[in-house]
């Protein structure tokens, strides 16, 4: 064999495996875009039944998409707006989207030494490959059927927007709750003229304040100036074992319980997005 078509040989060897291995990138690619997709469902769905504040979405949607396959189709499942088919297409890319993640590549271990089997390989990958691409076409009509009924939502706009960035914005982070905190205060703080909100600072010096069903936090830089001291509450503190999710009537309609001398904040719907908030006895 000469030089050049030994180096030929090499190359297109390179070539093929290259693109043996960008079709199982593409493949799994593929199905966390089901995982994102399933996210913005989920999201759209809390928005069109429940009312939260903007920060309480940014908030939640960081949370949605920092969870795995299964607990986002644990909640596809809850909004009951898919057929049995059509979630056993979704159950049936689990499967696949795990046995990729965890176990393809150790089942395949001949196969991609072997280049007589490659395209073996990438056959078996592009029909796993439309397989998710199916599914998610299944969720993304809900998604746009969702959508279609706020018109003022421009899509196009917002992707072109997104496409215009020289690279991915980051998500905001929020720090996730834990069962039980530490409040070391909680006071009044004017938002607008005629409305405040209760703020809770907790043990690591972070804010909080309320949303449609318990704590949520609250990142805007505190202005001393807006804030003011509730007598109620001025010698009660720490209070441990502070509950910040507690189950709720229904949204805007619970009570936190501040563990100290019966009191507890009770939170009720209002007009728009605002509630009404006062602290009581039990």
């Amino acid at each position: 064999m000469s030089l050049n078509n030994k180096l030929m040989t090499e190359s297109e060897r390179g070539y093929n495996e290259m693109k043996m291995f960008a079709f199982f990138g593409r493949t799994i690619y593929n199905a966390q875009t089901i995982e994102a997709i399933m996210a913005t469902c989920i999201m759209i769905h809390i928005v069109k039944n429940e009312r939260i504040t903007k920060a309480r979405y940014d908030e939640l949607f960081y949370e949605k998409t920092r969870q795995t396959f299964g607990q986002l189709k644990r909640q596809i499942i809850a909004l009951k707006v898919f057929t049995e088919e059509e979630l056993e297409k979704i159950d049936k890319a689990h499967v696949m989207r795990d046995y990729l993640s965890h176990n393809y590549l150790a089942d395949r271990v001949v196969e991609f030494q072997k280049q007589e089997h490659w395209n073996k390989v990438i056959e078996e990958l592009s029909h796993q490959w439309d397989y998710f691409m199916e599914v998610y076409k299944i969720i993304e009509t809900k998604v746009i059927d969702f959508i279609s009924e706020y018109p003022h939502i421009d899509l196009k706009g917002i992707e072109e927007k997104l496409l215009s960035e020289e690279s991915t914005p980051e998500i905001e982070k929020f720090r996730e709750l834990n069962k039980n905190e530490t409040v070391t205060d909680i006071f009044t703080y004017d938002i607008l003229p005629d409305f405040n909100i209760p703020i809770f600072q907790l043990e690591d010096g972070t804010h909080w304040t309320i949303s449609e069903r318990g704590l949520s936090q609250y990142k805007v830089q505190i202005d001393p100036l807006k804030i003011k001291r509730l007598k109620e509450v001025e010698d009660i503190f720490p209070i441990r074992q502070f509950n910040p999710r507690p189950r709720i009537e229904s949204a805007w309609n619970y009570a936190l319980d501040l563990k100290v001398k019966g009191l507890l904040l009770k939170i009720t719907p209002a007009e728009g997005l605002h509630f009404k908030w006062k602290i009581l006895k039990k």
